[in-house]
């Protein structure tokens, strides 16, 4: 016993170190992670974002914001762009509200990208969460991820743009959905965008798909912005609640691994049934899949998966240990059932000698 306590305790734990680490909760099966922030921080990430468009400053959309560097907030590892009725200066104006707009410095052509999010609900609020052409690329390249009026916050708008410019040839394919109110807590938006599709995801379950034409060959970055007002939403009036949150948990950006298969065939990151909460295939959705799969949870609790078997769910060690520890309980305490059997052996044995 004395031997086989040391040995066991040893197989242990070379078992477990041997065992892969829990994936992240930003792991996907098939993608490389190109880009992140999960906004832990103290300020914005001056490395990762430019608080302005890239292109410049201009009124667009009649909107009747302007876009200032103080409006954000970060504090429990959510970013908070926040609008305000406020006098503020923009691109040689001035207007009656201020509000903040992010762009990636990060750039990139094709991948999945993904963000965690909860919009401000009131009139005239126009939070969006999109990607834009690089600077200097011809012609229209516009995906819009999500755009959502703060009058109706339980429809969202999914749409590409395309064209030669935004005045004159401009065409577009556009899709909305009304679903839950996403005033009243986060949802996750993701979008998959291919040489030959875009495909547009909600908590993981698809929306709209996207072919043939108007799909963008050229590096894109993300943009996160809140407008106010505007020539689509209208104008904030009374009921309208100030200051208005546009807040966002995490943002990411994925390239497909070369060994990655389209998203309808359960290898893309879109996944199969169900998405991110569960599903058939894919990396936000499926058996295996980085958020969840068949009776699986969020990869922080497990890593996705299955779910259903001993060690498949979560931790190994939490898993195994208890099982050997019961094991080791049960043979010491035959162990010393034996050597109590033993020693009265032994003292019968002694008493027979001197009587």
């Amino acid at each position: 016993m004395r031997l086989l306590v040391p040995a066991i305790a040893t197989a242990l734990a070379a078992t477990a170190l041997a065992r892969p680490a829990r994936a992240a909760d930003w792991d996907k099966p098939g993608w490389k992670l190109t880009f992140q922030d999960e906004f832990d921080g103290a300020d914005v990430d001056a490395t990762r974002w430019v608080k302005r468009y890239k292109w410049g400053q201009a009124q667009i959309n009649s909107e009747l914001q302007a876009y200032v560097d103080d409006a954000f907030q970060l504090a429990g590892g959510v970013l908070t762009i926040v609008g305000d009725k406020r006098t503020a200066t923009y691109a040689g104006q001035t207007f009656q509200y201020a509000s903040g707009v992010l762009c990636s410095v990060h750039e990139q052509t094709y991948g999945y990208f993904e963000a965690r999010l909860k919009v401000p609900a009131g009139q005239g609020m126009w939070p969006a969460f999109w990607l834009l052409g690089a600077v200097g690329t011809s012609g229209v390249n516009e995906i819009d991820v999500h755009e959502i009026l703060g009058n109706a916050p339980s429809t969202v708008y999914m749409t590409v743009h395309w064209g030669t410019d935004y005045a004159a040839g401009h065409k577009s394919d556009g899709s909305s959905w009304v679903g839950p109110d996403f005033s009243a807590g986060f949802h996750v938006f993701g979008l998959e965008w291919r040489p030959d599709a875009i495909i547009w995801t909600i908590d993981g379950v698809e929306h709209k798909r996207h072919t043939g034409d108007g799909i963008p060959q050229v590096p894109m970055y993300v943009i996160l912005n809140l407008a106010i007002g505007g020539g689509w939403p209208g104008a904030p009036d009374a009921t309208t609640p100030f200051p208005a949150s546009y807040q966002i948990d995490y943002v990411r950006a994925y390239a497909a691994l070369p060994d990655a298969g389209p998203a309808d065939d359960g290898g893309g990151a879109t996944g199969g049934t169900g998405g991110a909460t569960g599903g058939t295939g894919g990396a936000t959705g499926g058996t295996g899949g980085a958020t969840g799969g068949t009776g699986g949870g969020p990869a922080a609790s497990g890593g996705g998966g299955c779910g259903c078997g001993l060690v498949g769910s979560g931790d190994w060690v939490s898993g195994v240990a208890p099982l050997v520890i019961a094991l080791l309980l049960l043979m010491r305490s035959r162990h010393d059932s034996l050597r109590r059997r033993q020693g009265a052996s032994r003292s019968r044995l002694r008493g027979d000698r001197f009587r």
